[in-house]
């Protein structure tokens, strides 16, 4: 998550200082980042179009796939 995001941010093992997440400007500039979908499919941050994804093509919209999402 973005550090602006955080309710209560976590805080420094070491120093117990709050407030000290960075952005990793490398690591967001890697092309899978764009890949990565945080819809109600998975519980988690996952790739866009998997096989729970909503944004998948082939995810049938009927009722019973749905009920074990």
């Amino acid at each position: 998550m973005h550090p602006d995001e955080y309710v209560r941010g976590p805080r420094c093992r070491n120093c117990r200082r709050g407030n000290t997440l960075r952005i990793d400007k490398w690591a967001d500039a890697k092309p899978w980042r764009q890949q990565v979908c945080r819809c109600d499919g998975y519980h988690f941050p996952h790739r866009r179009g998997s096989l729970w994804c909503y944004y998948n093509p082939d995810y049938p919209m009927d009722a019973d796939r749905r009920l074990f999402a």
